[in-house]
């Protein structure tokens, strides 16, 4: 009598370990999945008027869209505006007007080149395109719309926060390669943040984000595999409360 009970509780022993390996086993499966996870970039165009005068109200627009689908929901839309090479920015929220357009009204008291820089935050992304423009007559008027991080950078420094992103040998494809970030903010190792990278060969719509693992000394590091040869796009993103930066480099990944 006593080995039969012995023998069911060790039934169901073995019941309940198998149950619990399987639930492991899923939750596993499921971060996996979660580090490496695809979706389509935040795309915004900077839109101005052809021609502004001096003392006049104007709108500055960003149309935010993600794929297909204009954005209605950005978390933060501010636009950063200042003239040639003056060190005092404004920076300005936006209204989402509809039709995922994001706008404010400006006057430009003074003639000369300006620049426009639109921050955006939406669905944990983050663009922050660039526009040059003039206002008044000027004979060297440029209107250019680039990133607001040139991409051969590899080393980026906003306010007191510093993101390095140093490639230490030559990538190949079907190869695994540590990505490493050294991160720091006020002088001091950044720690706790939230760090990722984003991943995409150039002229793809297909965007990989890794989360990093933190380090010590303000280094976060991931793992990836490039598919296959080619210059690709590494974004770095540095989360932490209201800090959001990130540096985009382009790095060349050759044949195995």
């Amino acid at each position: 009598m006593e080995k039969r009970v012995w023998m069911k509780k060790l039934i169901v022993l073995l019941l309940c370990a198998l149950f619990v390996g399987a639930g492991c086993s899923k939750e596993e499966k499921k971060v996996e999945e979660n580090k490496s996870e695809v979706v389509a970039p935040l795309e915004v165009k900077i839109q101005l008027p052809e021609t502004i005068k001096t003392n006049e109200n104007i709108k500055i627009e960003a149309l935010v869209k993600q794929g297909e689908e204009k954005v209605a929901d950005a978390d933060k839309v501010e636009f950063e505006v200042w003239k040639g090479d003056a060190k005092d920015h404004e920076m300005i929220v936006a209204k989402h007007q509809g039709g995922g357009v994001y706008s404010i009204e400006k006057t430009f008291s003074e003639d000369g080149n300006y620049a426009v820089i639109a921050h955006v935050t939406a669905r944990d992304l983050h663009n922050m395109p660039k526009k040059e423009f003039v206002v008044g007559a000027q004979e060297e008027a440029v209107k250019v719309e680039e990133p607001a991080k040139k991409t051969e950078d590899h080393h980026h420094h906003h306010g007191d926060v510093v993101i390095e992103f140093h490639p230490d040998e030559q990538w190949k494809a079907n190869e695994e390669v540590t990505l490493t970030a050294q991160i720091q903010n006020e002088g001091h190792p950044l720690d706790q943040a939230r760090v990722r990278f984003e991943i995409w060969q150039t002229d793809n719509t297909k965007h990989t984000f890794i989360d990093a693992i933190e380090g010590s000394n303000g280094h976060y590091n991931a793992q990836a595999t490039f598919e296959a040869a080619g210059d690709y796009n590494v974004k770095v993103h540095v989360e932490k409360g209201e800090l959001h930066e990130h540096i985009e480099v382009v790095v060349p990944v050759t044949p195995r």
